[in-house]
Formats: C-alpha cells, structure tokens, sequence
C-alpha cells in the first residue's frame, strides 16, 4: 500500500512539472543593445526559449495582453542622438523552431514596453505599443520595424495552435543603411488643398458621388440611408467653399423615392442658360434593379425658360413676341371681363 501512495504522488509532481507556467522567460531574460549610426553596419542579439502549447489567447494572431502561454525576451534598444538623420535603420526580430510532426503553430509579436496604449486602434490620435505581429504557417516568424526610437522592446512568441511544448530560438538583427534621399516635389500644376467642407451638415449620405462640370462647379449626391431613404444633392459654385441643396421642395429629396445609387450626368456643351449639369437620379430602387425615371428627372431638373411680359406691341394692340403670346391672350380676357362688368354695373 506505501508503495502504490508513493507512485501516485510521484506522478502527480511529475505531471506538475510538465505543465506550462502564467509566463515564460527566454534565455537571457533582458539584454540591450546600441544600434549602428554608420551605413553597412549590422549587429544581433540572440536568445532561445520554449513556447507553451497552452494560451488564454490561443487561436489569434497576436500575443499581446495574453496572461498565459507567453514566452518573453525583453530588449533595451537604444539609438545614438541625431542617428536617423544621417542613416535609416531596420531591426528584424526573428522566431525559429523545428517541427518535425507539423502540429505547433506559433506567433511571433514585437511590443514596445514604454508605449501605453490609448485604445482606439490605428485611429489618429491614439497609440498602440504592438509594433506588429507574424503569424504564418512557416517554422519561421519575422517582425520587421524601420528606425525605431530608444524604448525597453519585448519580443513574445505564443502558440496560435500547438500540441506540446516547442524549444525555439530568436534573434534580433539591426543594420544601418545610407539614407534615401527624399524625392523632389513633383510640378503642383496648380492643384491646391484647403481644410474639408461639409457638402450637408444636416444630412448624411452613403457611398456619395461627385461630378465637376466644365464650368468648375462640384455636384455630390447619395442616399441617405436603405431603399426607403431619401437622396439628395448638393452643388457649389464657388469652388467648393460652399454647398446648397438641390432636388424638389419642400425637403430637397431629388428623388420621389428612396434607395439605391445615385448618378449625375454633366453635359460637354452649355445649354440655353449657359450650363452644363443636368442632375439624373436612379432613385426608388434598391441597387442593381434597373434605372427608372432618369430621363423624367433629367428634363424636370434642366432650367426652363421664364416668361417675357407683355411690354410691345403692334398696332393691332397685340404682342409681337410668340413667345409673350399668351400673355397678350390673359390681358385680352381681363380687359373683356372688366367691360362686361361695367356694362352690368351701369345697367
């Protein structure tokens, strides 16, 4: 009986022991290192760890903020005072391991210790210590970071899926080359940029489109929301420092509608009214159905022309012009409806 209690803690301390630890610690542990300020010049650091087959994160892409399965070898990275203005230098971390059964896959990430993250993702203003993560099917994992600042650099190998524990080794390689010489501004060609302009403050649009006519005015559109959405339409004429509405009152919708794409045709040549836009929508349709009362809105959206008063006329007492024709009509009935009125009234 002493005998059976003694093997079975045996195999119990045993089993222990072969379990993966929160956090491993490659060998050495921390080291730094002085980057090269002269061109040609390479220097590396090398360490060697074991990656644990058991992870909080396993399954992504990244060992950041994983509190298992993590295997650590810190670096001090510092760079010589004005280094980068003379020299542009890469630093390569690098994993490599052997795999014979092919059933470890291992992540290699890259973090900058002094770096706090602000969240946000890549999104501006916000930062973010991963300097970046390699995760293929290969027995080799590289992160490549260019001109790095002086900072405590920890790379971490993990597993993304293994069985077992797997013995790798790693390496830190950097090497100064010549700086590139900055290529020369290209002609602008008169181009210029000015800060954004809203083309709607008020509404929304998705997936806009833009048009420029050959007079220089800038036409927008787009749907404001699903196939029950309005859509509308902008235009400026001064170069795009302002925008106004465009479409049908009293909203501005340029569509009865609502949905899909919207389009707007510009014309080569100038029409009566000396313009060269006529605004089409494909609207009250979900993408892809066919384009329906494009034409009806391309008429509805072209400038009409404003009647003349009846100012001259001929000695029959009636305009000259064809175009003031009805006008003359309208003030003959007038003229007979008020002598009818005054034949009544004296009677």
């Amino acid at each position: 009986m002493m005998r059976c209690r003694l093997l079975v803690v045996a195999l119990v301390v045993g089993a222990a022991g072969a379990l993966p630890s929160a956090s491993e610690a490659a060998d050495p542990a921390q080291q730094s290192v002085t980057a090269p300020s002269q061109p040609g010049v390479t220097v590396t650091r090398t360490w060697a760890g074991q990656i644990p087959f058991v992870s909080d994160g396993q399954g992504t892409s990244s060992c950041k903020d994983r509190a298992t399965g993590v295997d650590r070898a810190g670096i001090q990275i510092n760079v010589p005072a004005g280094a980068y203005d003379n020299v542009d230098i890469d630093y390569k971390f690098t994993i490599t391991w052997t795999d014979a059964t092919g059933s470890n896959d291992e992540v290699l990430t890259v973090v900058n210790q002094d770096v706090a993250a602000t969240g946000g993702g890549d999104t501006e203003g916000n930062t973010n210590p991963e300097v970046a993560s390699s995760d293929t099917s290969a027995t080799t994992e590289q992160v490549v970071g260019s001109n790095l600042p002086t900072a405590e650099y920890e790379a971490q190998a993990c597993p993304f899926l293994a069985t077992m524990l797997q013995n790798y080794s790693g390496e830190l390689e950097i090497t100064a080359k010549a700086k590139e010489a900055d290529l020369p501004a290209g002609d602008d060609g008169g181009l210029g940029f000015s800060a954004s302009v809203p083309a709607d403050p008020q509404r929304d649009a998705g997936e806009p489109l833009m048009e420029i006519d050959k007079a220089g005015n800038s036409y927008t559109c787009g749907p404001t929301g699903f196939s029950n959405a309005a859509e509308y339409a902008q235009v400026s004429t001064d170069g795009g420092d302002q925008f106004h509405l465009l479409g049908e009152p009293p909203r501005g919708q340029i569509g009865l509608g609502g949905g899909g794409d919207c389009s707007i045709a510009t014309s080569p040549d100038a029409n009566p009214q000396n313009k060269f836009t006529s605004p089409t929508a494909a609207s009250g349709r979900s993408p892809g159905s066919p384009s329906r009362a494009r034409a009806t809105r391309a008429a509805r959206s072209t400038p009409t022309q404003t009647r003349t008063p009846c100012r001259a006329s001929t000695a029959s007492g009636r305009c000259s012009s064809k175009r003031t024709r009805s006008c003359s009509t309208t003030t003959a009935r007038r003229r007979a409806r008020s002598s009818s009125r005054s034949r009544s009234t004296a009677g």
